[in-house]
């Protein structure tokens, strides 16, 4: 319960700042990919969001249409499209990260240095447990 109030608290904060860029919390962590990683597949990317290709391709689409994304197709295998940010989803993707510093230095700001480190720490536990257990619980 905890995780998904805050959770929600959290995207429903990260629509309200993204709608005058004609984006939503679901999309960050997409761009947030290709803004640290770069080119990438969208096959690979569905793999890492645990996702179908179609989802992604719907994803890619739209997020191309609006501008901040863009697709090549490879020279040598015209089935295998990469996907990168473009100009524009560079500093969208900027904008975003800087907004997630926000929020997660102003939910903690009333904690003292030892409980930050402690949650962290916890919290990064937590995460890397989560992506073992997704692919237990099939």
């Amino acid at each position: 319960f905890l995780f998904s109030t805050t959770i929600r608290q959290h995207n429903i904060w990260m629509n309200q700042v993204l709608k005058p860029y004609n984006l939503s919390a679901s999309e960050f962590p997409l761009l947030m990919k290709l803004h640290f990683d770069g080119n990438i597949t969208q096959h690979e990317l569905a793999g890492e969001f645990y996702l179908t290709e179609g989802t992604i391709a719907r994803s890619v689409r739209k997020l191309e249409d609006k501008g901040f994304i863009q697709r090549e197709v490879d020279d040598n295998n015209r089935r295998k499209k990469y996907v990168s940010l473009t100009p524009r989803g560079h500093e969208v993707a900027i904008f975003m990260q800087d907004l997630e510093e926000k929020w997660e230095a102003e939910v903690i700001r009333e904690l003292d240095t030892t409980e930050k480190e402690n949650l962290k720490k916890i919290l990064k536990k937590i995460a890397l447990k989560s992506f073992k257990i997704k692919d237990i619980i099939k």
